[in-house]
């Protein structure tokens, strides 16, 4: 099973720099330069990662619960909430197809902005909008090991600058690192594919691994 910390020293290995010994609960508490470059770059960088392609692992189909009010603007008549660690939407079944992601700048709230919603739950009087949703995993134990290899790539590639000072390190290992997340991709693809779907269309095809 990979912690936080076990996939952070893969990539400062990979880049023969010092090892830590804990991942800091803040930067006051980093004791060494390396620590702190990990609690800066790794929990973005494994966002992003995450976000930026829907790993079975960490999509879900969630149904949404509706907000009172309406959203700050004039665009749009409806706000939902999503999963606290939603970190993209893929889709929403929502009649028009029109929506808006949005994420509150204290990082806690996830909102779904809509024109409208697909049906009404007439037994419990609620509207019913489905989501499929990128949520982050509460344990990296959930991380295949394809996914983990990606993940110490890319950090490896976020940690090359400030760990080596070196540009030729952040070259290499910047066209490793893309190298590393697309063949992850193709396993993650592999393993059990998507019927006909594409990257926006992942409501009314995809098969889910829970």
């Amino acid at each position: 099973m990979a912690a936080d910390v076990d996939l952070v020293n893969r990539a400062l290995m990979m880049l023969g720099g010092e090892t830590i010994s804990a991942m800091p609960a803040n930067i006051a508490a980093a004791d060494s330069p390396n620590a702190a470059t990990a609690f800066l770059l790794y929990q973005p960088t494994v966002d992003e990662l995450l976000a930026e392609y829907p790993w079975r692992f960490a999509v879900r189909r969630v149904q949404l619960t509706k907000l009172a009010g309406s959203p700050p603007n004039n665009v749009y008549k409806y706000q939902f909430s999503l999963p606290a660690n939603t970190l993209r939407v893929i889709d929403v079944n929502v009649a028009s197809g029109v929506w808006e992601f949005y994420r509150d700048a204290s990082g806690d709230s996830r909102i779904l902005y809509v024109d409208d919603y697909t049906s009404w739950d007439q037994v419990n009087n609620i509207p019913i909008v489905w989501a499929d949703v990128i949520i982050r995993p509460t344990s990296q134990e959930y991380y295949p090991t394809h996914f983990q290899r990606a993940v110490v790539a890319r950090l490896a590639k976020a940690f090359a600058m400030p760990v080596t000072r070196r540009t030729e390190f952040f070259s290499s290992f910047s066209q490793m690192a893309e190298v590393e997340v697309g063949r992850a991709k193709m396993q993650d693809w592999n393993e059990q594919p998507w019927p006909e779907l594409d990257d926006g269309n992942l409501i009314a095809e995809a098969r889910y691994a829970v």
